[in-house]
């Protein structure tokens, strides 16, 4: 079932995806540099499991989001995680968090569950639809 704890949940791993981009370029301004900062690989490991463990195996999720959209994810979450365990070189996050973010957001994941939501509809930094 979508709840509130859920919808905080995705939107909080899409922040934190946005954050850790964003942080990776700051430190490490050429794509080719190795990450080596513990912290942001921390990061971008808690990011994968999270998405792994918690959101990629619920049915409510797996039963709304195209199962080759959710194959995707998870191809790009394990990679996420995969370079986090080594010193990889940034353009490979980029490469991941990139693809994740591209389509990822809570709208997917609500898709068929509007009329639960009906009268509530926002957009968030006018790429999602968010159903809140």
């Amino acid at each position: 079932m979508i709840d509130d704890q859920l919808v905080v949940t995705v939107e909080r791993l899409r922040d934190n995806l946005a954050e850790l981009r964003k942080s990776l370029r700051r430190r490490y301004s050429d794509p080719a540099r190795q990450v080596t900062a513990e912290d942001l690989r921390e990061c971008a490991a808690r990011a994968a499991e999270t998405w792994m463990v918690d959101l990629g195996v619920r049915e409510d999720i797996r039963g709304r989001v195209p199962s080759d959209y959710l194959a995707d994810l998870n191809v790009q979450f394990q990679r996420l995680l995969t370079s986090s365990e080594h010193a990889s070189q940034r353009k490979r996050y980029d490469a991941a968090i990139d693809a994740i973010l591209k389509r990822f957001g809570v709208g997917l994941i609500l898709t068929g569950h509007a009329e639960h939501y009906e009268g509530k509809a926002t957009t968030l930094r006018g790429r999602v639809t968010l159903l809140l």
